[in-house]
């Protein structure tokens, strides 16, 4: 199974592909010039898609082309936050970056 990992900021989008669980390539592009050919160079292949994603017109592009490609696609969200009380009026708010670097924690030390 190969699995795309997208982390998409507003300066940078970084990729990184994983092949049956091993790391197998890595690209950085400006997130000014990512572009649908660009994505679906590095989709080819894959199976699925991981992704964070800040970037609303990113955002839209990675499900156009996912869906077209027929790549399963999953967005981090707040409702991915396991084992973590949200005190947020509107919790669908809390950006999905904040929300990866949360989880990231997590595999270190438990919430308080």
């Amino acid at each position: 199974m190969k699995i795309l990992l997208v982390d998409a900021g507003n300066t940078r989008v970084k990729t990184a592909s994983l092949h049956d669980g091993k790391p197998m390539l890595r690209d950085v592009f400006l997130t000014s010039s990512f572009n649908e050919k660009k994505l679906l160079k590095i989709l080819k292949s894959c199976d699925s898609c991981f992704i964070c994603s800040v970037v609303p017109d990113v955002t839209r592009m990675l499900k156009k082309v996912c869906a077209a490609q027929k790549i399963k696609a999953r967005f981090l969200k707040y409702t991915d936050m396991e084992g973590i009380k949200i005190k947020y009026k509107n919790p669908s708010k809390i950006g999905p970056d904040r929300i990866a670097t949360l989880i990231g924690v997590m595999q270190f030390a438990d919430p308080p």
